[in-house]
C-alpha cells in the first residue's frame, strides 16, 4: 500500500469486522471463533503503523458498533478478545521495532519475540471464544424470552457511558483536550526517532494550513469551486512554506474547494444513503448486527477521509461502497417480473456509455505514468511516445503535451516545443506550470515573448518559488 496510514485504516476496519464476527450470536460457530482469533493480528498491525488517525477511527467504529448492535453477545466477544490487548502491550514494549535507529538484527530478534506473543494471543482468543460458545445459547434464550433484557442492556450502556464521563472529568480530560487542540492548531510536525512518540503527540502535522486554504477557496466560489484537481495550485498560491502538497488531507474540504456545493452533494448523498438507508434504518431488524457493522466501518472510513488522503487507496474505499451497495439492494418481496428486453438493452447501453470516459481516463493516466517514469530516467524517446498515447486517449489533458514539449526542448526542436507547450497552456490556462513551460520553450527558441510568459506564470502562481519540472532538461531550462 506504500502508506502507513492506509495500512492502519485497513487494520482498523478489519478489527471492527473481526469483532463483529466474534460477537455474532448465531450462525456458524467457526465464524465466531475465527473472528476472535484474527483480532489480535489486526490490533498488532494497527499498532505498528503508529497511525494516530487510524487508531482513533478504529476506536470510534468499535463504539458505534457496540451501541448500534445492542446485543449481549458483544460482552462475550469482549471477554474473548482481551488477549488482543496483551498482543498490543507486547508490541508497545518492542523498542527496536519502533526505533528508526535500531539495527536490522535487533529488529529481527525482537520481531520474532513479538510474533510469538501475538500468535499465542490469537490461539488464546480462539480458545476463549470456543469455550464461551455454550453461553451464546443461554444469552440468546434469555434475551428472547425475558422482557427485561433490552432495558437492562440500555441501562448497562448508559451506566458505562456515565462512568466513563465521570472518570474523564476526574483525570482532567477537558483541560488535556484543550491543550491538545491548541497544539493541533499549531504548525508543529512530529519528529522523533521513536515512532511511539507520535501516538501521544496531538500536532496536526501541517494539516491545518491546507484545511484553511481549502475553506477559503470554498468561501470564494461556493457554487462552482476552483476546478477538479486544482488544490495543488491553490496551495502553491497561498502556502506559507515551500513544501509541496497535492491534497488538502480532507476529502470534504478538498471536494468543496474544487467542485463547490455540487461536488459536496455528490459526495454526501451516496454516503448518507449508505448510513441512513442501508444501515441505520435497518437497526431494528433481527439481523441488525450486520447493519451495525456496516454503519461502524462506513463512519470510521468517513471520519478518516475527513482528516487524510488515504481514501484514494482502492483497498480501503472499494469495500465500503461494495458493502453499501449490497445493503441498498432491494430486499426480497413480491416478484415484479424481469424488465423487458428493450429496457435491459437500453440500460446496458447507458452503462457502457457512462463507462467510456472513466476507461479513457484510466488508459490516459496509465500511459502518462509510464511517460513520467521514462522522462525521469532521461529516456525522452519513450517518454514522448507514451505521452502521445496518453493525449490520444484523452485529448483534453494538458500534462502529456508538457512532457512532449520538454522532450522537444531536450532535442533542440524549440519551435515544436513551443507548439506543444502552447497546446498544454490552452488546455489548462490557469495552471502556471504550463505558462512557465511555454516561457522556457520561447526563450530557448529565441522568441522575445519568453520573458512575458514567465511573468504571466509567476502572476498565476503568486509565489517567487518557481521551479521547472524535474528531469534531464533542467540544464536547458536554467540556460533559458
Amino acid at each position: 500500500m506504500t502508506y502507513w496510514n492506509t495500512l492502519g485504516l485497513l487494520a482498523a476496519l478489519g478489527a471492527i469486522l473481526a469483532f463483529h464476527m466474534a460477537a455474532a450470536g448465531r450462525g456458524p460457530r467457526a465464524f465466531r471463533v475465527l473472528g476472535a482469533a484474527v483480532l489480535p493480528l489486526f490490533a498488532t498491525a494497527l499498532w505498528f503503523t503508529f497511525s494516530r488517525g487510524a487508531i482513533l477511527v478504529g476506536a470510534l467504529g468499535l463504539v458505534v458498533y457496540v451501541l448500534a448492535a445492542r446485543r449481549w453477545s458483544v460482552v462475550l466477544a469482549a471477554v474473548a478478545t482481551v488477549p488482543a490487548t496483551a498482543a498490543v502491550y507486547a508490541s508497545a514494549q518492542a523498542e527496536a521495532l519502533a526505533s528508526l535507529n535500531a539495527s536490522v538484527a535487533d529488529k529481527a530478534a525482537q520481531g520474532g519475540e513479538v510474533a510469538f506473543v501475538v500468535l499465542a494471543c490469537a490461539v488464546l482468543a480462539a480458545g476463549l471464544r470456543a469455550a464461551l460458545l455454550p453461553v451464546d445459547r443461554a444469552v440468546r434464550r434469555w434475551t428472547t424470552r425475558s422482557p427485561r433484557a433490552r432495558p437492562a442492556g440500555v441501562a448497562a450502556i448508559a451506566a458505562a457511558l456515565l462512568v466513563a464521563a465521570v472518570v474523564a472529568v476526574a483525570v482532567g480530560a477537558p483541560s488535556t483536550l484543550a491543550r491538545y487542540l491548541d497544539r493541533f492548531s499549531g504548525d508543529a510536525v512530529v519528529a522523533s526517532p521513536d515512532a511511539r512518540q507520535r501516538l501521544l503527540d496531538p500536532s496536526g502535522s501541517g494539516r491545518l494550513p491546507a484545511w484553511r486554504i481549502a475553506i477559503d477557496r470554498f468561501v470564494d466560489a461556493p457554487a462552482r469551486g476552483a476546478g477538479a484537481g486544482t488544490f495543488s495550485l491553490m496551495w502553491e498560491q497561498e502556502r506559507a512554506a515551500p513544501d509541496a502538497v497535492t491534497d488538502a488531507h480532507s476529502l470534504p474540504l478538498e471536494v468543496g474547494a474544487e467542485l463547490g456545493v455540487v461536488g459536496v452533494a455528490l459526495l454526501v448523498v451516496p454516503l448518507a444513503l449508505i448510513v441512513l438507508v442501508g444501515s441505520t434504518s435497518r437497526l431494528r431488524r433481527r439481523d441488525r448486527a450486520i447493519y451495525a457493522a456496516l454503519l461502524a466501518v462506513t463512519l470510521a472510513w468517513a471520519a478518516r477521509a475527513a482528516i487524510d488522503w488515504d481514501w484514494e487507496m482502492p483497498v480501503v474505499t472499494l469495500p465500503i461502497f461494495a458493502l453499501g451497495g449490497a445493503a441498498l439492494a432491494r430486499t426480497g418481496g413480491p416478484d415484479r417480473g424481469a424488465p423487458r428486453p428493450l429496457v435491459r438493452v437500453l440500460v446496458g447501453c447507458l452503462v457502457v456509455a457512462v463507462a467510456i470516459l472513466p476507461a479513457r481516463i484510466a488508459v490516459s493516466e496509465d500511459r502518462l505514468e509510464r511517460a513520467r517514469a521514462a522522462y525521469g530516467q532521461g529516456n525522452c524517446g519513450a517518454a514522448a511516445s507514451e505521452a502521445r498515447a496518453s493525449a490520444n486517449a484523452l485529448p483534453s489533458r494538458a500534462e502529456p503535451y508538457e512532457l512532449i514539449g520538454f522532450c522537444q526542448i531536450e532535442a533542440g526542436r524549440y519551435r515544436s516545443a513551443t507548439a506543444s507547450m502552447q497546446a498544454a497552456a490552452d488546455r489548462d490556462p490557469q495552471d502556471w506550470r504550463y505558462r512557465f513551460g511555454l516561457a522556457v520553450a520561447k526563450g530557448a527558441a529565441g522568441d522575445g515573448g519568453g520573458a512575458a510568459r514567465a511573468e504571466q506564470a509567476a502572476r498565476l502562481r503568486k509565489s517567487p518559488r518557481v521551479a521547472a519540472p524535474r528531469g534531464s532538461c533542467a540544464a536547458t531550462t536554467a540556460r533559458s
